[in-house]
């Protein structure tokens, strides 16, 4: 009757889950520059539409 109400197999598996959920979800440093020049590339794409598009229209400066 000195083991306590719960397992001990109960209360490893409980400390595990609560430090799993301390730690913050982070994105790798690769994954950040890659996500970013993919915004870029879409912008700069998105610019010379913008370019091309005006030009067509005759628009152009």
């Amino acid at each position: 009757m000195s083991d306590g109400i719960y397992r001990e197999e109960s209360l490893r598996r409980y400390r595990n889950r609560v430090r799993r959920e301390d730690v913050p979800l982070t994105v790798g440093t690769g994954r950040l520059v890659a996500l970013w020049a993919i915004v870029a590339l879409l912008l700069a794409a998105g610019g010379v539409f913008a370019l091309a598009l005006g030009e067509r229209l005759g628009g152009g400066a």
